[in-house]
């Protein structure tokens, strides 16, 4: 199995070519996301194109669908960041300029981590590292895993609060349901 990944359109997004094998009948999935892992995942675990180009497609469903829910419940709620209630508080990284309330990344990574353990299986080694952090690797066992340590870095990073990532995974976990269905 071959996938290719390349810089493609005006902000160079990720793009990704799934084939069987060099040369052969190819599948261009653009995720949106930097989704590398997930189709790493996802061609490992099948040997199809066919199969593999279904789980990127509801992949891709569940990032974009995530997205819509996350900026509607966001300024509907529009509730304050920490950065806006905490003086003299200073988070680790920059804060965003949009409301707090769901968190991004425990929306996104939750309907991720659902959609691939869904189609592909809950137990999978996953090794990533760190752009941020150069030579930083972590691992995961499962999909969940990694969904739950990118929802509470934002809790730590000073991004977000708790109620955040519950809210997020809850309604991360809603799309991924709607997107299986």
């Amino acid at each position: 199995m071959l996938v290719v990944g390349f810089p493609t359109g005006a902000l160079q997004a990720n793009c990704y070519l799934v084939a069987p094998g060099k040369g052969e009948a190819c599948v261009i999935v653009d995720p949106g996301q930097d989704a590398e892992e997930a189709i790493a995942q996802a061609v490992l675990a099948h040997s199809s194109v066919r199969t593999a180009a279904n789980v990127l497609a509801r992949l891709n469903l569940a990032f974009a669908d995530a997205v819509i829910a996350f900026y509607e419940a966001k300024y509907h709620y529009r509730i304050w960041r920490p950065i806006s209630a905490i003086p003299n508080w200073n988070s680790l990284g920059t804060t965003p300029p949009d409301p707090s309330y769901p968190g991004a990344h425990s929306v996104i990574s939750q309907a991720a981590a659902t959609i691939l353990r869904y189609l592909v299986g809950q137990r999978q080694v996953l090794t990533v590292t760190s752009e941020a952090l150069p030579g930083t690797v972590r691992h995961f066992t499962t999909f969940q895993q990694a969904a739950d340590e990118a929802g509470l870095s934002r809790i730590y990073g000073g991004v977000h609060t708790r109620i955040d990532h519950v809210a997020g995974q809850q309604l991360g976990l809603d799309v991924a349901r709607l997107v299986l269905r």
